[in-house]
């Protein structure tokens, strides 16, 4: 809501109430008071008493739109810089060779018909006057300045060996620094002579001056996440051995003779020998025998050859191990069998017989005898025999 004052006469009115532009008042129809018209207080239209009648009275606060006014000249229309080949029209303006220019006829864009190397000539190109006019010109260059201080010269890092003039800077043990003054090298005349060594580098010569010191550490990032497992790396060495075990109990059975002849086999018929045998309580073992042997070499008669087998157990063979030898006849000779097996029982005590037979025509005699044998046994898990 605005407030409005005028005057009628010599009488100057203040009328609150403008809403929209439009301005309601009540009239006094006869003082010609004027009052705005509220909601509160609408104006008397129906009074009877003339001194208390009025009248509405609306009027605009802006007034009827005039007539359009003539057309202004055609301004300007901004190109940017100028290029030789785009056309422009009259009045437009372009930058070119850093001053402003505007167009004052219709300029045809495209290259001359002799370019200069690559470069692109418009005859039409501002400054000509036929087709451009100036609007504002380069300003001159300004006087030069005073000349600025000497910078400093980059050595990179510090060398012992080197000189440096005022203004080189150098970089050393992280930090940067810049030298005041001319600073000779460093150096001993006697290296062995710590008194006749010179030392110039920075933080020792004060003609240094520090430039940027080096920064602190950074604190410590946060840990990364855990990468993919790599793949598995070879086989390292074997690690030495270890400290032997303790040996279980090692059963022992010794035969050091009489001379035992072994049975005469013939094919299939004949007498298995027991040269010794091994009673073990019972359990699981592994049971190694060796048995000595000696031929007679007097008994030769129809005799190729004398096949002497041993095995440990009972007959048939094949239940373990069995070892065999070839002894020559007639040739006085010693050999040995060694027969291994496998033996366990639950509950019952075991009885291990070491058994041997030789081949030989003589069905009574086979001329072969056992001198000594050794029966041992190892309870299964325990380390191997001796």
């Amino acid at each position: 809501m605005g407030v409005l004052a005028f005057s009628i006469g010599a009488t100057t009115l203040a009328v609150a109430g403008i809403v929209g532009g439009v301005i309601t008042a009540c009239s006094n129809v006869s003082t010609g008071l004027l009052r705005i018209e509220t909601p509160t207080a609408p104006c008397n239209l129906t009074a009877n008493s003339p001194a208390l009648l009025e009248q509405r009275i609306t009027w605009n606060q802006v007034g009827q739109q005039g007539p359009t006014g003539a057309t202004g000249a055609r301004g300007l229309t901004w190109r940017g810089p100028y290029s030789p080949l785009t056309s422009y029209a009259i009045d437009d303006a372009v930058q070119h060779l850093g001053s402003s220019w505007v167009a004052i006829a219709p300029v045809t864009g495209g290259c001359g018909p002799a370019p200069i190397g690559n470069v692109c000539i418009n005859a039409a190109a501002p400054p000509n006057p036929l087709f451009w006019n100036l609007l504002a010109k380069k300003g001159e260059d300004g006087a030069i300045g005073p000349s600025g201080p000497v910078g400093l010269n980059w050595r990179s890092s510090y060398v012992g060996s080197s000189s440096y003039a005022p203004n080189d800077a150098v970089g050393a043990d992280g930090s940067s620094w810049i030298a005041t003054a001319a600073i000779p090298p460093s150096g001993c005349v006697n290296p062995k002579v710590p008194s006749t060594c010179v030392f110039n580098n920075p933080g020792a010569n004060p003609s240094w001056q520090l430039l940027a010191s080096i920064g602190d550490a950074g604190a410590t990032g946060a840990q990364g996440a855990a990468g993919s497992q790599g793949p598995t790396g070879a086989t390292g060495p074997q690690g030495p051995a270890g400290a032997a075990g303790s040996s279980g109990p090692l059963y022992t059975k010794i035969f050091n003779g009489p001379n035992i002849e072994l049975g005469s086999v013939n094919g299939t018929v004949g007498v298995h020998t027991e040269v010794a045998a091994l009673n073990l309580p019972a359990g699981a073992y592994q049971v190694t025998a060796t048995v000595s042997l000696i031929n007679d070499a007097s008994f030769v008669a129809q005799d190729n050859s004398r096949q002497v087998q041993c095995w440990l157990g009972g007959f048939p063979l094949g239940v373990n191990s069995v070892s065999s030898i070839t002894i020559v006849p007639g040739v006085f000779g010693w050999g040995s069998l060694t027969v291994q097996g496998s033996f366990s029982s639950a509950s019952a005590a075991l009885h291990v017989p070491l058994m041997c037979d030789a081949g030989s025509i003589d069905p009574d005699h086979s001329h072969v005898f056992a001198v000594s044998a050794l029966i041992q046994a190892m309870p299964v898990g325990s380390i191997s025999f001796q």
